[in-house]
C-alpha cells in the first residue's frame, strides 16, 4: 500500500505512471476528452489502455494515437 497515492489532479496522477488504465463511464465523448488529457500529461511511450464494451480503440484515436 505504501506505493499507492491518491489525488484528484489528473496531471499529477499520471505524470510518472508507467501505465495508465482508464476505467471511466461508457461515454465516447468523456473517454475522448480523458485520452486527450492523458496524451498531454503522460510521458512519451507510456501505454494508455481501456477496455470499454461497445467502444473500439479506433474511436479513441481521434484524440490520442497512443491508445492500446
Amino acid at each position: 500500500m505504501h506505493r499507492l497515492r491518491f489525488t484528484n489532479d489528473l496531471r499529477r496522477a499520471v505524470a510518472n505512471a508507467d501505465l495508465v488504465q482508464e476505467s471511466g463511464p461508457k461515454s465516447l465523448e468523456l473517454k475522448q476528452a480523458l485520452f486527450s488529457q492523458f496524451d498531454k500529461f503522460t510521458r512519451a511511450g507510456v501505454p494508455v489502455v481501456s477496455s470499454p464494451p461497445g467502444i473500439t480503440p479506433t474511436d479513441f484515436q481521434t484524440e490520442s494515437p497512443r491508445v492500446c
